[in-house]
């Protein structure tokens, strides 16, 4: 597959899901400061992010109704100083992010598996029940309007021509994009791509969201040794997904060598 100058990654995650370990479901909070004060994950050293979600329950107290809201904390993330490199981690879930510019497989493979080397010792888990690992593309083109999708990705429909039933013709162009498709392959992979059109940074172009989601989550995988070969075989069908999605245009857009 050819590699690209210019790849149009806007984000890469790989994410694990583990089994909880018996006798502790809670998340212990102490987590993400433990790890962060490990010699391997020294690089995550700029101030953690809290993210939380917020769950609404309608309930019934003595006749009167009442509304709850609770705020529940979800993931902590820790960056690195550049910004550039996330540790996401949340309940049985630890994340690792990488944005713009794309370090490239090379680099981003081995920073997934030292977080998951740390992280299973330090938590003490090393089942994984699945593995995500996204690819988010934001693709750029010097063409105006969605009419002109279909010459940067394959499978792109972008006129549409039919006749009512009082034979008057109907005839109109893509102006926007936004669709989700989820696979699986023979041996259960999941995938799961999503485009869509955003809104162009810059006057005269149009732009592109390439989402695609690769998952394992059929078989539990027990240790580094399982899990490896799982996530380069996930990153394979990712690459092999996109070039199917791309046309040899959007290749000259990335500088293809």
């Amino acid at each position: 597959m050819p590699k690209y100058k210019d790849a149009p990654i806007e984000e890469a995650v790989c994410e694990f899901q583990f089994a909880p370990n018996q006798g502790n479901p809670e998340w212990d909070l102490t987590l993400p400061g433990r790890l962060q004060v490990q010699d391997a994950l020294k690089e995550y050293s700029a101030p953690s992010r809290q993210q939380h979600v917020q769950t609404i329950a309608a309930g019934n107290t003595k006749g009167q109704p009442e509304v709850t809201i609770q705020n529940t904390l979800f993931r902590v993330q820790l960056p690195t100083k550049d910004g550039r490199a996330i540790l996401s981690i949340g309940h049985n879930t630890l994340g690792v992010n990488v944005l713009r510019p794309y370090e490239g497989w090379d680099k981003f493979r081995p920073r997934i598996l030292n977080a998951l080397n740390v992280y299973s010792h330090i938590a003490e888990q090393k089942v994984v029940y699945r593995i995500g690992l996204r690819y988010i593309n934001r693709i750029i083109t010097p063409a105006v309007g969605a009419s002109s999708a279909s010459s940067f990705l394959t499978g792109v429909q972008t006129t549409i021509e039919a006749r009512t039933e009082a034979q008057v013709k109907v005839q109109g162009s893509l102006t926007a994009i936004n669709t989700r498709h989820e696979f699986k392959t023979s041996d259960d992979v999941k995938v799961f791509i999503t485009h869509a059109t955003i809104n162009p940074a810059t006057p005269k172009t149009s732009e592109y969201l390439l989402d695609i989601d690769v998952v394992w989550d059929h078989q539990p995988l027990d240790g580094i040794d399982q899990i490896t070969p799982v996530l380069d075989k996930l990153h394979d069908i990712e690459g092999g997904v996109f070039e199917t999605l791309i046309t040899d245009e959007a290749r000259k857009l990335f500088n293809a060598t």
